[in-house]
């Protein structure tokens, strides 16, 4: 048998454990760790404290179950600040009733940027008003006598 240590053969190597290792060791190397019981008690970790749990099985996520059939609407940044201006607010109060900076509530209300669903709600919360509007798939797609919308037709709505 080998000393995991110093790499010398030996008839009897203890097992010690050095540094959250647990290696056999020769006598010599044994003062560089302290020994361990070879001896288990019920339910203990194995050998270098590592537990293998099963692995567990994927999670499967219908995303476009999940999205429902409300999307945000394309005049959101009118809605926010009409709902502000309505509030007698400014970008500043709003921002810090919804903990967020001046600069994200003026780049929304323009249209620069498009908020997330968390946002969004914080938004509907705080100015009283929907941002978001229901999808109307099926009248686009019985216009143009198809079962779906494809990307083409979202591009030629978005040009109009």
């Amino acid at each position: 048998m080998l000393c995991e240590v110093c790499g010398r053969e030996v008839t009897y190597a203890r097992r010690v454990l050095i540094e959250g290792s647990v290696l056999r060791a020769c006598e010599g190397c044994q003062k560089f760790g302290r020994e361990i019981d070879v001896r288990k008690p019920a339910g203990a970790a194995p050998a270098g404290g590592r537990i293998y749990l099963p692995a567990k099985k994927p999670v499967v996520r219908d995303i476009y179950g999940e999205m429902g059939d409300t999307d945000l609407a394309n005049d959101f940044g009118a809605r926010i600040r009409s709902a502000r201006n309505a509030m007698s607010l400014k970008q500043e109060e709003l921002g810090k009733k919804i903990n967020e900076r001046k600069s994200v509530i003026e780049q929304l209300e323009n249209g620069r940027i498009r908020p997330d669903d968390r946002l969004v709600a914080k938004l509907e919360k705080a100015l009283g008003v929907k941002l978001k509007e229901k999808v109307v798939e099926e009248q686009v797609a019985q216009k143009r006598g198809q079962s779906a919308i494809t990307l083409g037709d979202l591009i030629k709505d978005e040009g109009k």
